[in-house]
């Protein structure tokens, strides 16, 4: 999934956690939503081919189109939006060298950004620790200010290494 939502890594985290069922596969989705100063903006990839030729083709076979420098207009949304957030100077660069990366399979692609996001927030450390030790979490008081639509992104570069405790 690209940049999957912060609800979906919740059911990510639910299913390694309490042997809940695995959320959909997302790999088929292409959308995802940030949140700036200006609202909420949706961002899609290009697909060659369209949407309708692509969900023809099997996941491993889908390209990603050159079209409009996607990457670029990708990237600059995302700094525009959490550029100021304070984890995004250390983490931007991880991503920075993946949309400069131009790879063009869509699975790849997506692949590639979900093990970033799971290295950043240290997610299967963390979840290998609970796993072994585990206890009771209280959500911290101001999880209510992530909206569960929105992008892992977000609260990655908001909170960094204190993901997993808002995701719990």
């Amino acid at each position: 999934m690209y940049l999957a939502s912060i609800e979906w890594y919740r059911g990510w985290l639910r299913s390694r956690l309490c042997d809940e069922q695995e959320p959909a596969d997302a790999a088929l989705l292409t959308r995802t939503t940030i949140r700036g100063k200006w609202g909420e903006q949706q961002l899609t990839l290009p697909v060659e081919g369209g949407r309708r030729r692509a969900r023809r083709l099997p996941p491993a076979e889908r390209r990603l189109s050159e079209h409009d420098d996607w990457r670029h207009t990708h990237f600059q949304a995302i700094t525009s939006a959490y550029g100021a957030l304070p984890y995004f100077q250390y983490f931007a660069p991880y991503f920075a060298e993946i949309y400069a990366s131009g790879e063009k399979n869509l699975l790849a692609f997506c692949t590639r950004l979900h093990e970033t996001i799971l290295s950043l927030a240290t997610l299967p450390e963390l979840t290998e620790y609970l796993l072994r030790n585990p206890r009771r979490l209280t959500p911290p008081e101001d999880a209510d200010q992530f909206p569960p639509h929105i992008t892992i992104l977000e609260l990655l570069f908001a909170r960094g290494p204190e993901t997993i405790f808002y995701l719990l």
